[in-house]
């Protein structure tokens, strides 16, 4: 079985101390060298705005400093393992309070974008126009968000959990293809429901991994969904995909870490030059730490 070599680890653990976010920073060192836990949520507490809601980049494709919910439902993804601490659990609580105020009563959900963002450098497809905006219920970001609504119900006061629950279940099973942003959000609210609603939705997430999924990997250097691209660890494998692929997969992450060093994105802005090299930075940080995870979870290192 192919692992990562120490020199490899080494070169990847350098460039994440010396060239990613402060917040990547912190996370790896608490996963990876036992650093303390409230360094990553000091970190966090910079994109965190007076409204509890999270911007300020914290989605690295876009620089609007307000609050919104995807940007939000990050900060929310990584505050879950990390919920028992004192710190944590205040901002929790105040960002469950933005999402309340944010919930949009039309589509019964969060909207993907708004017109603020267009005032920042993005991503092209940040960009807000008013014939994308969504005209009903859109499981990314709402369903991932109703899923921390679901894990964090004593902070909510305002919104029916429970009847947001099987919105989105009745939208998940309502459509022919699931988009695959919107089955990421999909699949992190299945890991946040209770059982009785796992069971409504495992079918068609399996359908929607089944048609979404990558398996050749030629293409795996572009934009395309990897078979690990739907987990984070062995145990989260609920959806039937070929072990061989994964095993596969991890190979390639491994052969990509031990050639270059890091994991960058495989997509570009079309505007603002300047700032996606930033961006781009902010993102191989992101992305070599999320697969550096993987390996650890998956035995190899």
């Amino acid at each position: 079985m192919k692992k990562l070599s120490k020199e490899a680890f080494r070169k990847v653990s350098d460039f994440l101390m010396n060239e990613a976010r402060e917040l990547e920073k912190t996370l790896f060192n608490n996963i990876f060298k036992n650093g303390d836990s409230s360094q990553i949520i000091h970190a966090l507490k910079a994109y965190i705005n007076q409204d509890g809601g999270a911007g300020n980049a914290m989605e690295p494709d876009f620089w609007y400093p307000g609050s919104t919910p995807i940007a939000t439902s990050i900060a929310l993804k990584i505050l879950k393992n990390y919920d028992s601490h004192e710190e944590s659990k205040e901002i929790i609580k105040n960002a469950i309070s933005y999402l309340e105020n944010s919930f949009d009563k039309k589509v019964e959900g969060w909207r993907f974008t708004k017109k603020e963002v267009n005032d920042y450098p993005r991503a092209p497809w940040w960009t807000y126009s008013e014939e994308k905006e969504e005209k009903g219920f859109n499981g990314n970001p709402s369903a991932e968000i109703i899923g921390y609504l679901n894990r964090y119900s004593q902070y909510v006061g305002a919104l029916n959990v429970k009847h947001l629950i099987q919105v989105a279940i009745k939208h998940l099973n309502s459509m022919e293809e699931v988009e695959v942003h919107e089955l990421y959000c999909y699949i992190r609210l299945y890991y946040l429901v209770e059982d009785e609603n796992k069971e409504k939705m495992i079918d068609k997430l399996r359908e929607g991994v089944e048609k979404s999924i990558c398996t050749d990997s030629d293409k795996w250097g572009g934009y395309v969904p990897q078979p690990l691209s739907f987990m984070e660890r062995p145990e989260d494998n609920i959806f039937g995909i070929n072990q061989k692929f994964i095993d596969k997969n991890l190979d390639y992450l491994i052969d990509l870490l031990e050639e270059k060093g890091v994991i960058e994105p495989t997509w570009q802005w079309e505007e603002y030059k300047e700032e996606w090299e930033i961006s781009k930075k902010r993102w191989t940080g992101w992305m070599t730490l999320e697969v550096l995870v993987k390996l650890k979870n998956f035995g190899r290192l």
